[in-house]
């Protein structure tokens, strides 16, 4: 149905172009040009409810003026016939980019969501070792049932990225990942995303003596790849996971 509505639509656009291109030719009339430009423009920026609202406000306002020239200037019925024509295409003209530029912000848009929702399914963000905030959550709870039932502690830890200037940022991500993942147990410890800047990493079967271990191998490697001012922007917290004697904190990392 859809297919249909956008194929009419075109057929009706380029129709209703060439008649309106060779009849009012509008390479020498500035009015026709703004005619032919603008509503594209709108229709794509602006929001559907608002574009509709101008395009039946449009309809309106040129069918009473057409209306009243007619009286006014006392058009015969052979001038009358061209401008109900000639109006006519140009609603039709509109109403085709209508339909047209509406399909395609929303083809845009959803597309946007299923690559949105293919990242999110995925056990692994591009280019790095890191899991998706989806797979890590999973793969949390199964770990930390299974700490609660041997009487294990461990912790997450939180590193955030959010402060560092906005050219460093954009490779730090991938760069700080693949420390924490250098730094901790393969079979043992994962990492993941938390947020689009913070990334969390569960350290299992671990005190408190093991983590300032784990923070420091990862600290040594990251101020090899950054400045002390840029260092000094990253963000740390941790929370206390599995069977522990202090309660584990669960609104997230307070970065």
């Amino acid at each position: 149905m859809v297919r249909r509505s956008i194929s009419i639509a075109f057929i009706l656009w380029v129709f209703s172009f060439l008649f309106l291109y060779n009849t009012l030719n509008p390479v020498t009339d500035p009015v026709w040009i703004l005619i032919f430009l603008v509503p594209p423009i709108l229709f794509l920026v602006m929001s559907e409810k608002t574009t509709f609202l101008l395009f039946i406000a449009f309809t309106v306002i040129s069918s009473l003026t057409i209306l009243g020239m007619a009286f006014v200037l006392k058009w015969n019925s052979y001038t009358q016939i061209e401008w109900v024509i000639l109006h006519a295409l140009v609603l039709v003209n509109l109403w085709s980019v209508y339909v047209l530029a509406k399909w395609s912000t929303s083809l845009s848009r959803d597309n946007k969501q299923l690559l949105s929702r293919v990242i999110e399914l995925e056990e692994y963000i591009a280019d790095t070792k890191l899991l998706s905030k989806r797979e890590f959550e999973k793969q949390k709870e199964i770990i930390v049932t299974s700490m609660d039932r041997k009487k294990e502690k461990g912790f997450l830890l939180y590193i955030g990225i959010e402060k560092l200037p906005r050219r460093v940022k954009q490779t730090s991500f991938v760069k700080v990942s693949n420390v924490i993942y250098e730094s901790v147990r393969k079979h043992f410890d994962i990492v993941g995303k938390y947020d689009d800047q913070v990334i969390v990493c569960l350290l299992q079967n671990t005190d408190e003596d093991g983590l300032e271990i784990v923070k420091n191998r990862i600290i040594s490697r990251l101020k090899i790849i950054y400045t002390p001012e840029a260092f000094d922007k990253l963000q740390w917290n941790t929370e206390g996971i599995g069977y522990i004697d202090f309660p584990a904190s669960k609104e997230g990392p307070q970065i």
